[in-house]
């Protein structure tokens, strides 16, 4: 159920490359004198963004599950037919409406980062801080509670740019957890704000910018709901065998 589980060892940076944040390339620049600039190639299409047609992946089974537990009054609401885990029509259209409307609120970077309809590290990290809402009482210290749980997940998403299989096993750990809990399959597992934590806030809000402090506030839960995230204009570097994880089938 992913309670106690440390963050992975390793596939954190907090350094920025230079690119196409949709397509996961770089753009290569000329040298001087006066040679002409060399033509931008199209880069290798990685695993991340999820753009329309891919899956079926444990990933976008998530955001499906997050989009369709949205209230019932909520425009996004993935209300229409999907397939579970494809990044079918229905998906990208309430996937459209939802990084819209909260890059409106937070002056967000989702589209910007993933482009719009695409499911990345930044949309992935911003859809799962719709779950904790604005109060930062559940993450301070000497907290031990369920809320705990949901934002290493959001971390794990927003600070490592290296995908190796100990991140992504930890990930689909913790987003397992977060879907049975959305459909009420089971409780919810519990687990403590420890030194873990706080070292990996500290590396986020050192990589925003912010104060570093290593206790989570409302400056950083805003930047977390925005969709910013450490390496921001790199969609991941998957070094991961079988990425992405199949969609769970005991949902």
């Amino acid at each position: 159920d992913g309670a106690g589980l440390a963050p992975p060892a390793g596939g954190g940076g907090d350094g920025q490359a230079e690119g196409d944040t949709a397509s996961g390339g770089s753009e290569a620049k000329g040298g001087g004198g006066g040679a002409p600039a060399e033509a931008k190639k199209d880069a290798p299409r990685g695993p991340l963004p999820f753009r329309p047609g891919d899956g079926p992946n444990l990933f976008v089974q998530f955001a499906q599950v997050r989009l369709a537990t949205f209230p019932a009054d909520s425009p996004c609401r993935l209300t229409d037919h999907h397939t579970v885990g494809m990044m079918d029509t229905a998906t990208v259209e309430a996937l459209k409406c939802w990084q819209r409307q909260v890059d409106g609120i937070y002056d967000g970077v989702m589209v910007k980062t993933d482009g719009l309809g695409n499911l990345g590290r930044s949309t992935m990290t911003a859809l799962l801080m719709a779950h904790l809402g604005k109060n930062t009482a559940d993450i301070q210290p000497g907290e031990d509670n369920p809320n705990v749980v949901w934002f290493n997940s959001v971390l794990l998403w927003a600070t490592y740019d290296r995908i190796t299989d100990n991140v992504v096993t930890t990930q689909s750990l913790f987003i397992r957890s977060n879907m049975q809990y959305l459909q009420g399959v089971k409780p919810r597992a519990h687990a403590p704000v420890n030194d873990a934590l706080k070292e990996r806030v500290k590396l986020y809000q050192r990589a925003m910018g912010l104060p570093v402090t290593g206790t989570v506030d409302d400056a950083t839960y805003r930047q977390l709901h925005g969709g910013r995230i450490v390496s921001q204009d790199q969609p991941g570097e998957v070094t991961a065998d079988n990425y992405p994880p199949l969609p769970a089938t005991d949902q």
